[in-house]
């Protein structure tokens, strides 16, 4: 925008031509003077940017004694749209300069397409742009211009029907952060939210919009021109100037505090304060703020002490030898480049070397035995240098040892027992064992070996013989020949079997049975006793066929002579025995077929 010539409006009289808006808002933010220290400056009133359209040539205040909407000055009333960053206005930023300075201008009847009976064109902006004091978002209040109530809150706007009857709209406030609610009553001052950029979804400049509808008569319910309540409210805001420059000399900070806030006893970097008192102007007043000003600060602890020295340590010897020269040591803590540090001190001592070891142990000698054969306690030994009165010399130690004696042979093996162990009386495997002398736990023990044997029982007798049976006769009752039987167990293939064993008898009935038997004695053919035969005569029981040849010569012959009795007779009865001897043989020959074939 091209520097502005036409007058300016000053409060409370109107002056000279101003000086360009550009150049005043530059020298004014550069050389950081308050804003509202400055003059306040405003465009007459309907005056409208450039071509931006024609406003309301109107001085009339139609809410006389309203609050300014913005709580703090400095504010400034302009074009959102026709000034710098705005749609219709010089490219840059919205936070530009020129948008934050005076002169004010008035914006209502600014071209829009809303109806607008009061403007000239019938068209045009409702009512005035506002910007706050600074470019800061969510920073400046807006508050109530009268009592009056909250009726409506929509996307971006607030309304309040004032106890006045005017309704008046606050738009664009953070609508997230109102402090009102709909239906609440509220007083003039009171904050409503703040100053932001709402738009119903979208975004607009940082600004406020004000405006408000009131009876014109004549006209009806219509929006009002706003401008000239906004000077006259401002101006009461503002009151009275300030001289910035002045009041801002008085400000001044006390001494700084001693340096602290360390983190440890060594820490180099800590912090001071001081109270400073800054002067500023509030409208019309140089007020005073007070506030404490830290900063950082150094100190040196560089061989600080943290710790006392401590304790001498234990002497220690330094040499090798047996000398006993040594030293011990004591330490304590300093602070060194802001950290602590241990360092120590040493002085001379004395020590006794008695004992100091001047060489390693040597290897434990072979444990050697002080028992017998089978002891598993015994001693070794290791010797080293030590130190004693002051020079080395050997010294031994003894110890005790074990050994392990288990499985060591005391005696040989011994000879092999006999076969032995069978499970029956003919089994003809079974085991034998041998023995020995080994050590265990310590004492000399018997150890067993068992082997497994054979031997032969095939034959072996397991009974005695039974006794003979008694005579059966070979052929018809009382036959002259016959046989007895007895028998006997025996082992045979590892298992006991009974064996029989036959004789021939001569049965006792083909003896007769009384005629010549009675003189039969107990003397034999040859006049000696028999007791076989004898016994038999005597108890009638049968004579054995071998008994009774021996009696008598095989075919009536005998190889000796027959003995008379004592009358010089032979017995009768053996006349009786050759005759029944010869008719057996008789007969047996006759039986033969080969007898009978001859």
């Amino acid at each position: 925008m091209s520097a502005v010539t036409a007058p300016c409006i000053t409060a409370p009289c109107i002056t000279a031509p101003c000086i360009t808006v550009a150049l005043l808002a530059t020298l004014m933010l550069s050389a950081g003077v308050a804003a509202d220290a400055v003059a306040f400056t405003y465009k007459p009133h309907g005056q409208l940017i450039g071509s931006s359209g024609t406003g309301v040539n109107s001085t009339k205040d139609y809410v006389p004694g309203m609050r300014f909407p913005i709580e703090k000055a400095p504010a400034y009333a302009n074009s959102q749209v026709y000034m710098t960053g705005g749609s219709n206005g010089p490219s840059g930023s919205q936070c530009a300069a020129t948008n934050y300075a005076y002169p004010w201008w008035d914006n209502f009847c600014e071209k829009r397409t809303w109806t607008m009976p009061l403007c000239p064109s019938g068209k045009g902006h409702q009512g005035q742009d506002i910007r706050p004091g600074s470019c800061k978002f969510n920073t400046h209040w807006v508050v109530a211009t009268e009592d009056g109530t909250i009726t409506s809150i929509g996307s971006y706007a607030v309304y309040e029907k004032a106890v006045s009857g005017v309704t008046h709209r606050y738009l664009h406030m953070k609508m997230t952060a109102l402090l009102v609610k709909n239906g609440q009553k509220v007083k003039k001052g009171q904050r409503l939210g703040l100053v932001d950029n709402d738009f119903g979804g979208t975004s607009t400049t940082l600004h406020l919009h004000y405006d408000r509808k009131g009876y014109v008569s004549g006209v009806g319910t219509v929006y009002l021109p706003t401008y000239a309540s906004l000077v006259n409210s401002y101006q009461k805001l503002i009151g009275p100037t300030c001289d910035a420059a002045a009041c801002s000399k008085k400000s001044s900070c006390g001494a700084w505090s001693a340096c602290g806030g360390f983190t440890s006893t060594c820490d180099t970097t800590g912090s001071r304060k001081r109270t400073c008192t800054t002067y500023a102007c509030s409208g019309a007043t140089c007020g005073s703020a007070s506030k404490t000003e830290t900063g950082a600060c150094t100190v040196a602890t560089d061989g600080k002490q943290v710790t006392a020295w401590g304790p001498w340590g234990v002497c220690a010897a330094t040499g090798a030898g047996c000398d006993g020269i040594g030293k011990k040591t004591r330490s304590r803590t300093v602070c060194s480049g802001g950290a602590s540090k241990t360092v120590s001190e040493s002085t001379a001592c004395t020590v006794s070397t008695t004992g100091k070891a001047m060489s390693a142990w040597t290897a434990w000698t072979q444990c050697t035995s002080g028992g017998g054969v089978c002891a598993e306690s015994g001693t070794h030994s290791r010797s080293r240098s030590e130190c004693a009165g002051g020079k080395a010399t050997t010294v031994t130690q003894q110890g005790g040892c074990v050994i392990n004696t288990s499985g060591q042979v005391v005696s040989a093996w011994g000879p092999w027992s006999p076969c032995g162990g069978f499970d029956s009386v003919c089994d003809e495997t079974g085991s034998r064992q041998r023995v020995r002398q080994v050590c265990k736990a310590g004492s000399a023990t018997t150890e067993a070996e068992f082997a497994a044997c054979t031997v032969t029982r095939e034959g072996e007798g397991v009974t005695p013989w039974s006794a003979w049976s008694g005579c059966v006769a070979d052929v018809a009752p009382c036959a002259p020949t016959g046989s007895s039987t007895r028998s006997r167990q025996v082992c045979s293939n590892g298992a006991p079997v009974e064996q029989q064993e036959q004789q021939g008898c001569v049965p006792s009935c083909a003896l007769g049975d009384g005629g010549g038997i009675e003189d039969v004695n107990s003397s034999g053919v040859d006049g000696t006793a028999d007791p076989v035969r004898d016994s038999a005569a005597a108890t009638g029981a049968e004579v054995p066929v071998q008994s009774l040849m021996s009696a008598a010569p095989s075919g009536g012959c005998s190889s000796s002579p027959a003995r008379s009795d004592s009358r010089g007779r032979l017995p009768l009865r053996w006349f009786w025995l050759v005759a029944v001897a010869t008719w057996l043989l008789m007969r047996r020959r006759r039986a033969s077929p080969r007898a009978r074939g001859s």
